[in-house]
C-alpha cells in the first residue's frame, strides 16, 4: 500500500518479538524485510545493511528463504546502483539456493506451486546479465530456467513409476548436497571452508559417479535425471548454416528475444 512507516513500525515489533523468544529465523526475515522497505523508499544504504544483517544471521541458522530474497534484494539495490557485476554475483547465488532447495520437493504439485515466486529470480538475473554485457551468460540462464522446470515436471510424472531403486538412491544423494549446499552458503567461517569444500566436493563426486552407472545400466532413466542446458555455442553448432533460431523469452517487465545463427 506504499504506508512504508507503518510496515516498518510492524517489522520492528516482530524484531522485537523475535528477539525476545529466540527466534532466529523471524529475526532474519525481519531483517530482510526491512531491506525491502528500505529499497522501496530509496534508501539504498540502509537497504544493503539490513540485507547483510540478515544474511548474517543466516549464517547461524540456514534460512535458505532469507538468504534467497536477501540476495535478491541485495542484487536489486546494486543493479539500481549501476554496480552490475555485483548484482550478478547475489543472483548466481539466488538461483543456485532455489535449485537447492527445489531439489528437497519430490512432488509434482510441490514443484510448480515452489517455483511460481521464484521464477522472478531468473527473469532479474537475465536483465541483470543483460545490463552487464553478458549476453552468453543470459541466454544460458534463460536455458537453465526451462531445463530445470521442464526436468522436473517430466521426471515426477515418469521416473517414479519405474528403477525405483535407482530413484531412491538419487533422491539421497541430492539430498545431500542440497544440505550441504544450505549450510554452507555464505557462512563466513573460513577456517572450516576446506572441510566444507571437500564434503561438497564428496558429495557432489558420488552423485556424479552415480550418474554415469545410471547413464550405463539405463539411458532413459538416466535423461530424466539430470540435464545440462546447452551453451549459446553448442546451439550455434547445432544450427546450419541457412537456419536461424528465435527464442524468446518472457519476463514481466519486458519480452526478449534472442536471434541466432551459425556465426552472429
Amino acid at each position: 500500500l506504499g504506508e512504508y512507516e507503518n510496515a516498518r513500525n510492524h517489522t520492528e515489533k516482530l524484531l522485537q518479538v523475535a528477539k525476545e523468544f529466540g527466534y532466529q529465523d523471524w529475526q532474519g526475515e525481519g531483517q530482510r524485510l526491512l531491506g525491502d522497505i528500505s529499497s522501496q523508499r530509496q534508501d539504498r544504504a540502509s537497504a544493503l545493511s539490513h540485507y547483510q544483517r540478515a544474511l548474517s544471521l543466516a549464517e547461524k541458522f540456514p534460512m535458505p528463504r532469507v538468504t534467497l530474497w536477501s540476495h535478491v534484494g541485495s542484487a536489486r539495490v546494486y543493479l539500481a546502483e549501476g554496480k552490475t557485476d555485483l548484482a550478478i554475483g547475489h543472483m548466481e547465488r539466488a538461483m543456485r539456493i532455489v535449485e537447492t532447495m527445489r531439489s528437497f520437493l519430490q512432488s509434482e504439485e510441490l514443484r510448480s506451486s515452489f517455483f511460481e515466486d521464484k521464477a522472478q529470480v531468473y527473469f532479474d538475473a537475465v536483465l541483470a546479465q543483460l545490463l552487464g554485457g553478458r549476453e552468453d551468460e543470459a541466454f544460458h540462464t534463460t536455458e537453465r530456467s526451462r531445463a530445470r522446470a521442464f526436468l522436473d515436471l517430466l521426471g515426477t510424472k515418469v521416473s517414479l513409476s519405474r528403477a525405483k531403486e535407482l530413484v531412491a538412491e538419487e533422491i539421497e544423494l541430492r539430498r545431500r548436497i542440497a544440505e550441504l549446499n544450505l549450510l554452507t552458503e555464505d557462512d563466513g567461517e573460513e577456517e572450516d571452508d576446506g572441510q566444507k569444500k571437500q564434503e561438497i566436493e564428496g558429495a557432489q563426486r558420488a552423485y556424479a559417479e552415480f550418474l554415469s552407472r545410471v547413464r550405463k545400466e539405463n539411458k532413459e532413466q538416466a535423461s530424466l535425471m539430470t540435464v545440462e542446458p546447452l551453451t549459446l555455442k553448442e546451439v550455434q553448432e547445432l544450427l546450419d548454416s541457412d537456419q536461424t533460431l528465435l527464442e524468446y523469452f518472457v519476463t514481466p517487465e519486458k519480452t526478449l528475444l534472442w536471434v541466432i545463427d551459425k556465426d552472429r
